[in-house]
């Protein structure tokens, strides 16, 4: 590898690394930020959050990696024009194609790399951060008993007037317990009162175990009114020391990992998402010929004999309408109001189970464009990173800007360009507008032109854009104008800033 290799190379690299991280992060707290409410207060330590983080990031690269490609390559390449390094190179005989050689060949590892990680990881981190954060939101709040409070807990709503700690961190002192039994839905069932106890967790977390002192249970029945319940003696039992085993399996954070859910789009690769997109497209059709059978034969598409026929023949009619023409050819004195109310009741629910055919087809034909849509996407993420290295590189030395000033303004404005199209091509793609694979090049087909035109520009050596003939013909024009109109704008000119000289004595 030449020196001029290595320099590039280590120009880019930093940027690079440091962006990409940077962007993965903002994108992945903006994901808890959305869950934040969710998450707290659900009793959840540090390593569970800190793994579905880990998961997380690893589905942000696909947006995190273009950002980084285009940000970083607008930075090496503007350094190196600003500090006149580019140009350097070029009086030396380099062309600009060489200088950029190195990184062409290290963007073609990084997306041969990124399809590679959206085949395979991608859909396990996917995998694996989808049911971890259905799991969390799906979570009850944690556990806590709140001195004077009443807390629901499974079929009991408990309360207790003092709660102490102990030498055992598992354990905690109790006084004053009241606990209302309500398993039988329809009321309290049983009240339990402990004048002091403890509260401990079974060794697999499922299950709370309640150890109550010198107190008594009143049963209660139910079932009757309230002025029996009232005029009936009450069941008391007393006890020194009573053990209630109560459930909270529904507040333990053991199943976060739980998995759940596997069979999405975005969980499957290729191979995967090729095997059922075909089960699809044949449900599909198979259902589009039962639809087309289904209207056959309810005589949509069916001829309604002439006149002529009515008495004669009804046996080239469907049997939807059979009755109602022989009722007409038999009576001639008919009640048009009765056959008017029926027609439109058949045509109201006709129209009723098109519409919801159709609704069917339609959530059917999205389905089968997400499997479509994921299979094209972890292609277009890697020609992405091409595409957008030859925007970034060659507009960074044409602006000759480094740093984190105006290459980062710029590279936001292409991304929310590039972000924009992907959404709208994903949206048309799914509700079948485009073709899948149109639908997910998108953005890809409309910024490739792009880039080969600065790139051609950059290698010419020259502007973006050149105003020279647009500013020879304003001069041209201006020529035109008559002496007298110049003499009179400078003198309105003139008198404009002496009225200003004056407004402002200082």
């Amino acid at each position: 590898m030449k020196i001029l290799d290595r320099y590039i190379l280590k120009s880019f690299l930093l940027p690079f690394f440091a962006t990409f991280f940077v962007v993965l992060l903002v994108f992945v707290l903006q994901i808890l930020w959305l869950y934040a409410d969710d998450i707290i207060g659900k009793g959840i330590g540090v390593l569970p959050i800190a793994e579905m983080m880990m998961y997380m990031s690893a589905a942000m690269v696909p947006m995190a990696l273009p950002v980084a490609i285009l940000l970083s390559s607008i930075m090496t390449f503007g350094n190196l024009s600003e500090n006149s390094e580019l140009s350097a190179f070029k009086a030396a005989g380099i062309p600009l194609f060489r200088i950029m050689l190195s990184l062409i060949v290290l963007m073609a590892f990084v997306s041969y790399g990124a399809f590679l990680f959206a085949n395979k990881v991608i859909p396990y981190a996917n995998f694996k951060y989808e049911n971890m954060l259905r799991n969390i939101v799906n979570q009850k709040p944690s556990l806590n008993l709140e001195p004077g409070v009443f807390t629901s807990v499974g079929d009991f709503s408990i309360r207790v007037n003092e709660k102490l700690p102990t030498s055992d961190e598992k354990k905690d002192s109790i006084r004053g317990a009241l606990i209302y039994d309500l398993s039988d839905h329809s009321g309290v069932k049983t009240v339990i009162v402990g004048e002091s106890g403890s509260i401990t967790t079974s060794d697999d977390k499922r299950y709370m175990i309640l150890t109550l002192y010198n107190g008594y249970m009143d049963d209660m029945d139910v079932s009757s009114s309230y002025v029996e319940r009232r005029r009936q003696r009450v069941n008391k039992t007393t006890f020194d020391r009573q053990v209630f085993p109560i459930d909270i399996s529904a507040f333990s954070i053991d199943n976060i990992s739980k998995e759940n859910e596997s069979g999405r789009h975005t969980m499957l690769d290729i191979e995967q998402l090729s095997y059922i997109l075909d089960s699809l497209k044949g449900q599909f059709t198979k259902q589009i010929e039962m639809f087309a059978q289904d209207i056959e034969t309810r005589g949509y598409l069916r001829e309604v004999p002439s006149d002529s026929t009515l008495k004669r023949d009804t046996s080239g009619v469907s049997d939807t309408l059979r009755p109602a023409i022989e009722y007409l050819a038999d009576d001639g004195f008919f009640d048009k109001g009765e056959i008017y109310r029926s027609a439109v009741a058949k045509v109201r629910s006709d129209y009723e189970y098109l519409d919801t055919y159709s609704e069917s087809l339609r959530l059917a034909s999205s389905m089968v464009n997400n499997y479509g849509l994921e299979i094209q996407r972890k292609y277009a993420l890697a020609f992405s990173v091409i595409v957008l290295f030859f925007i970034g590189a060659p507009l960074g030395a044409l602006i000759r800007k480094g740093g984190l000033g105006l290459p980062v303004v710029v590279a936001i404005g292409i991304f929310m360009i590039y972000h924009i199209l992907f959404m709208t091509g994903e949206r048309m793609g799914k509700e079948g507008t485009l073709d899948v694979v149109t639908a997910r090049w998108l953005p890809t087909w409309i910024l490739l032109p792009f880039g080969i035109w600065l790139t051609y520009r950059a290698t010419k050596d020259a502007v973006i854009v050149n105003l020279d003939p647009l500013l020879n013909f304003m001069d041209r024009q201006w020529a035109r104008v008559p002496q007298k109109y110049k003499d009179k704008l400078k003198f309105l000119k003139r008198k404009k800033n002496e009225d200003e000289q004056y407004d402002d004595p200082q």
